[in-house]
């Protein structure tokens, strides 16, 4: 753990008589573990030659190889294995004093105090690994420090279809010299940009200027039609994993207040508050044997207080209650909370149903600073800062294909 780390550091004999030890502290809960990768990913060649063998230096402009496994913890090849891999490869440690420039000074001297840094990145980047093996190819930039030493490289590796991550290091590459026959490199990047490929965000905002996509091809412009215009950014608030770890933790939050369910009634607000009812009905039902589970969907159009005071044409939703709430409690289910009028109109529609014992609301992201109503949530998946020219995104496998959220400045 953290606070085991510390106390085995500050009780090493190099250490124990530094009186600078005193300085360190932890606060916070000491049995707390950092998270680690499971190791090893090991490198076992460079350029083709075995790396605890050969001589080759990786010298500035010159091509490198690097080839690899991830092993089991046996150190045995794991073949049936496939993911990612990331890759960081950094130039040697550099030898440098502080400046002395707090003015601390010992016998009317300046304390200037040497320091090893870790060297400069040379190269990050990813490669896939197949049946456990992997290669990276890359080019050594020019300015790496000339004289030769030892370099780290530093890997991490992710599966594809599970949860499992692997690392791995190795300081016997050597990095240094200069390759005088590197060839002469003229030619620049060739760059394009489109619309509506994979990285575009599904129902994300774009200018109505956009007519086609824009080719940088050798450090020139060239447009294939007028021009792009671009007016939104994007940032992941909650990717798969994470949507799915909320979905999780807010079930067992329900099961915590409401037990077997026998007298609740979760209510969807349509239309993007049935996506997550469904997703939660599916996991309360599947992962924790919650049976007989009464869910419903409920439209607010005719409620909203906007209704027939807006210039746009409020689109209504089917209302699924095939039972009445009276006597009942009742879980609101919606994507985003905002200014919480879709609340209140809800809050009005249910009376339609009967008057139910009481009504608690379940959200998936609090916008917690936009309210225009004093609304909040019962439950809550994340709570985001988000200005008034930000928009938040949710998707859902069933209809747009992957599970995230993204925050979308317009």
């Amino acid at each position: 753990s953290v606070g085991e780390a510390l106390r085995l550091t500050k009780n090493d004999p190099n250490v124990t008589n530094n009186t600078q030890r005193r300085l360190v502290f932890f606060i916070g809960d000491p049995a707390l573990k950092l998270p680690r990768a499971e190791p090893e990913i090991i490198v076992t060649k460079i350029n083709d030659e075995d790396i605890s063998t050969t001589n080759q230096e990786l010298q500035a402009l010159s091509a490198a190889k690097i080839e690899g496994y991830v092993a089991d913890s046996q150190g045995a090849i794991l073949s049936g294995y496939s993911g990612i891999l990331t890759a960081t490869i950094f130039d040697k440690n550099n030898q440098r004093s502080t400046l002395g420039n707090d003015g601390t000074r010992e016998n009317n001297e300046l304390i200037i105090m040497d320091f090893e840094a870790m060297g400069e990145v040379i190269f990050r980047g990813q490669a896939s690994v197949e049946n456990g093996t992997f290669e990276i190819n890359f080019i050594v930039p020019r300015d790496i420090i000339i004289p030769v030493g030892n370099g780290k490289i530093s890997l991490y590796s992710k599966t594809e279809n599970q949860l499992k991550d692997q690392r791995g290091h190795n300081f016997d590459i050597k990095i240094g010299g200069v390759n005088l026959d590197a060839p002469v490199d003229n030619t620049g990047p060739t760059i394009q940009l489109f619309m509506n490929d994979e990285s575009f965000v599904s129902r994300a905002k774009c200018s109505s200027e956009v007519k086609s996509w824009i080719c940088i091809s050798n450090f020139s412009i060239t447009f294939a039609h007028e021009y792009v215009e671009i007016t939104m950014s994007q940032k992941v608030l909650l990717d798969e994993k994470e949507v799915n770890i909320i979905l999780h933790r807010l079930a067992c939050q329900l099961i915590e207040k409401h037990n077997d369910f026998s007298n609740t009634i979760l209510v969807g607000l349509q239309p993007r508050g049935r996506h997550l009812a469904d997703r939660l009905t599916q996991v309360l039902e599947s992962d924790y044997n919650i049976a007989d589970l009464q869910v419903g969907y409920l439209d607010i159009t005719f409620y909203r207080d906007d209704f027939r005071r807006s210039e746009k044409v409020l689109e209504a939703s089917a209302t699924e209650m095939n039972f009445v709430v009276e006597g009942k409690k009742v879980v609101f289910i919606d994507d985003v909370l905002y200014t919480g009028r879709s609340i209140r109109a809800a809050l009005t529609a249910i009376q339609s149903y009967g008057r139910p014992k009481y009504i608690e609301l379940l959200i998936l992201i609090d916008r917690r600073f936009s309210r225009h109503l004093p609304i909040q949530p019962d439950y809550r998946g994340r709570q985001v800062d988000a200005i008034d020219d930000e928009k938040v995104i949710v998707n859902w496998k069933e209809t747009q294909g992957e599970d995230n959220v993204y925050l979308i400045k317009q």
